[in-house]
């Protein structure tokens, strides 16, 4: 207090003299905030005296929500080989627009600090797609990016914006680039195979695959994933009239995963299973299919038959090109079957297995070989 008198403060103690009310002088307009009182002390005592070390705290912190499965998340993906990109919340309109699902409107910036990004983003991928971009102009051609960032859904005139949480995936190049044996060109399949990854570290599962309801995926090499009639997930291979923008000469892989939804779902709780004691028997199917059954109708075809002997439903080909009918291919996989409590005999399996070939005849039309 004898400090800040001196200085020409009017000050006021509490009769506890723990506290102080000062009011500073009419021409000291720099000072308003407490901590400004405090500079002036350190300044007349002399700032080297200050300890320099933090005050105790014997409280405890706290993690955001869903900030130890983010922290599970970032793991596998940098096991998998993806590198963190952070990219600006403010976009260009027209290239946010060619990734805006539905009828969602962008927030538009009153002063925008660059006029060509005068809106929120609406979609990680267009912050990805820049990325990648510059990756392929600096010479580097394997790439693979993950973003966990907040986009933005206007609601209408003065309402605050919808903000989610999304996590995107963009991939491109080759797989084991340099390793002696070879490399190969990553897929559609190793996108999938990433996010079926990212569900296995949250311990998610009971997703089903659909047709995405976006135009900027090649409508051939595209899925969705559901969870309850919700899609949390989609992802494919850029559609080619969005990578003749980009001007991208490989092919570009690209996800969004909704991670709000998925921190809603209740994880499937931790079960310990027995390694099996008796042996599997497999038998495969061959099959001519129209072009618009999915594997997935298949799959749930299958499990809808309700034998509890069939432990797992896996395509190992398929072919479509010379020799097949226009509007069909050719589908090839395999169904293991596994006794609960005893070897199954031949008898038993080939009723299954004749239970399976009778459904894709008389549901989907297949014709079997």
């Amino acid at each position: 207090s004898d400090i800040l008198r001196a200085l020409g403060f009017e000050v006021e103690l509490s009769h506890t003299r723990r506290e102080l009310e000062a009011v500073a002088p009419s021409f000291r307009i720099d000072i308003s905030l407490e901590e400004d009182l405090v500079e002036e002390v350190a300044r007349h005592v002399g700032y080297d005296l200050v300890d320099t070390s933090l005050p105790a705290w014997d409280g405890l912190g706290s993690y955001l929500p869903g900030e130890k499965r983010r922290q599970r998340l970032q793991s596998s993906l940098s096991g998998l080989g993806f590198d963190e990109a952070i990219s600006f919340s403010f976009v260009n309109g027209d290239r946010d627009r060619i990734f805006r699902a539905g009828e969602k409107r962008a927030v538009r910036l009153v002063n925008p600090i660059d006029v060509n990004e005068a809106e929120m983003r609406t979609s990680l991928l267009s912050g990805l797609l820049d990325a990648l971009q510059r990756n392929f102009n600096h010479g580097t051609r394997d790439v693979k990016l993950y973003e966990f960032g907040r986009v933005f859904e206007s609601l209408g005139e003065g309402e605050r914006p919808f903000e989610r949480e999304v996590l995107g995936l963009a991939m491109s190049g080759a797989l084991g680039g340099e390793n002696w044996r070879g490399a190969r060109p990553l897929d559609f399949y190793d996108l999938k195979g990433v996010i079926e990854v990212i569900f296995g570290a949250l311990n998610l599962s009971g997703f089903t695959i659909e047709r995405p309801r976006v135009e900027y995926l090649h409508p051939g090499q595209s899925a969705a994933f559901q969870r309850d009639g919700v899609e949390v997930a989609r992802f494919g291979r850029v559609h080619p009239r969005v990578a003749s923008l980009y001007k991208f000469r490989q092919p570009v892989y690209v996800g969004e995963i909704e991670y709000d939804r998925l921190l809603e779902l209740e994880p499937d709780p931790a079960l310990y299973s027995a390694l099996p004691r008796l042996p599997s028997v497999s038998r495969d199917v061959s099959a001519l299919l129209p072009e618009d059954v999915q594997w997935g109708d298949i799959e749930k075809a299958v499990d809808e038959l309700g034998i509890d002997e069939i432990v797992s439903v896996k395509v190992f080909d398929m072919y479509k090109g010379k020799g097949m009918p226009e509007g069909f291919r050719s589908l090839a996989f395999r169904v293991t079957y596994r006794g609960g409590g005893r070897t199954l005999v031949d008898e038993e399996v080939s009723i299954m297995h004749e239970r399976v070939r009778e459904t894709l005849q008389n549901r989907f039309g297949a014709q079997l070989r």
